[in-house]
């Protein structure tokens, strides 16, 4: 993304300063009894998110200098009990709460702890209650293979620090709109773990989804596939040719091999998605320009036939880049994929030409879809979209949801059996 300018910081710290007044913090910072330095101190996580009815642990970490004695705890909405603490005398660990929701809501758990000497420390951790999420309905083949890339920002994380704050919201808005665009398939970026792209499937009918395991980084790429169209062939890590460091400290490109059906028809695609180096100094410039280079000069020379879609979070525009040399934007660092339409097209170029904006927060299409010469007769022309929620949608999308709108591109495969019965 493109960094703060000061102004944008300023007036951006001016609101988050406007809302913690507003609002309140989302926890209770450690406390401890009085201005003893051998009193007990009790921290409490982030915010945490739950559904009505399930249930949840939940970890404070405790510092008892004097020795630990007890712990007691009062529940707001719903059911709580210690399941785990420190032994008696010992002089630190954890509390760790089994909490389980009643109703929709605001929620919250104080933890009282005593140690030997009778000084006592408090802690309070705030959990968003909410409700079930109704699953999508399934969705048929149609011979048009519609394709989406999005950020859905800092997914799954947990911490309440990064991306929206309440993930049952979060998760609610991410099923709303698959269910709107009803695409086969989707390449995520900023999935936390395989666990979280779960929460997300779990709610969509007769679809699957994997994440890139390979990467350590907790925002980690993945693909989501409709099971009643595409069957998966294989998966894995292009690392080839790749260097480590051009790839956002090793996230390398997933590759999704596939076969999508409909009806007498079939064809193979090998996706690819990408979460590319952010920023718009000349350093991560470089490091963009470098890695689209070794994916273009690997899928070239490995890939020469194969019906290619690469998608994902280029974290760069593909008319001219967000990094600035002397004053004046650089040439795209996708320039490769750009100027060699012998091989690619950016079919999301068009969005760039347009001066359409894939993010909410800034002016450039930094999201995209690219396909390879082989598909050119299957692509639906000007299928290429970014959809910009309005609120009567989505309240509050940037806060919600993501900083990314998800951007999709189609491709219709009854095209190969019109041009088998012409030949």
């Amino acid at each position: 993304m493109q960094q703060f300018t000061l102004t944008k910081f300023a007036a951006f710290f001016t609101l988050i300063l406007v809302f913690v007044q507003a609002c309140g913090t989302a926890y209770d910072p450690p406390e401890n009894n009085g201005d003893d330095p051998n009193a007990p101190v009790a921290t409490a996580p982030e915010s945490q998110s739950i559904i009505v009815g399930e249930s949840l642990d939940i970890t404070f970490s405790v510092t008892v200098d004097a020795g630990y004695e007890s712990a007691s705890i009062s529940v707001e909405n719903g059911n709580a009990s210690i399941s785990s603490e420190p032994e008696t005398d010992a002089t630190g660990g954890d509390v760790v709460v089994t909490y389980t929701s009643n109703t929709a809501g605001a929620a919250s758990i104080e933890l009282t702890i005593t140690d030997t000497n009778g000084l006592t420390a408090n802690a309070t951790v705030v959990i968003n209650v909410g409700e079930p999420i109704e699953q999508n309905e399934p969705v048929a083949a149609d011979g048009i293979l519609e394709t989406v890339t999005w950020n859905i920002q800092w997914y799954g994380d947990g911490d309440g620090q990064n991306g929206p704050s309440d993930e049952n919201q979060q998760t609610e808005n991410i099923i709303r709109v698959t269910d709107s665009l009803k695409a086969d398939l989707y390449a995520f970026q900023e999935i936390y773990d395989q666990q979280a792209l779960n929460n997300i499937t779990e709610n969509m009918s007769e679809y699957r989804g994997f994440v890139a395991d390979h990467i350590s980084w907790v925002q980690k790429t993945a693909f989501v596939y409709n099971t009643n169209s595409i069957d998966s062939v294989s998966v894995g890590a292009i690392t080839e040719g790749q260097s480590e460091y051009a790839w956002a400290n090793g996230r390398y490109p997933l590759y999704f091999e596939f076969t999508y059906t409909y009806e007498n028809a079939s064809m193979d695609f090998y996706a690819i998605v990408i979460h590319a180096k952010a920023f718009d100094d000349e350093e991560s410039y470089q490091r963009r320009k470098s890695a689209a280079q070794d994916l273009y000069d690997y899928l070239t020379a490995n890939k020469p036939d194969a019906n290619i879609i690469f998608l994902g979070d280029y974290n760069d525009d593909v008319d001219v880049s967000i990094y600035e040399d002397n004053g004046d934007p650089a040439e795209t660092p996708y320039q490769p994929f750009v100027e060699n339409d012998n091989h690619f097209q950016v079919v999301s170029k068009a969005l760039s030409d347009e001066g359409k904006s894939s993010t909410v927060s800034y002016p450039d299409m930094i999201d995209h879809i690219t396909m390879s010469n082989e598909l050119y007769s299957f692509y639906v022309d000007q299928s290429a979209t970014v959809f910009q929620f309005e609120n009567d949608f989505i309240s509050n999308y940037g806060s919600t949801t993501s900083d990314h709108y998800p951007v999709w591109a189609k491709f219709d495969i009854t095209t190969s059996t019109k041009e088998l019965m012409t030949r």
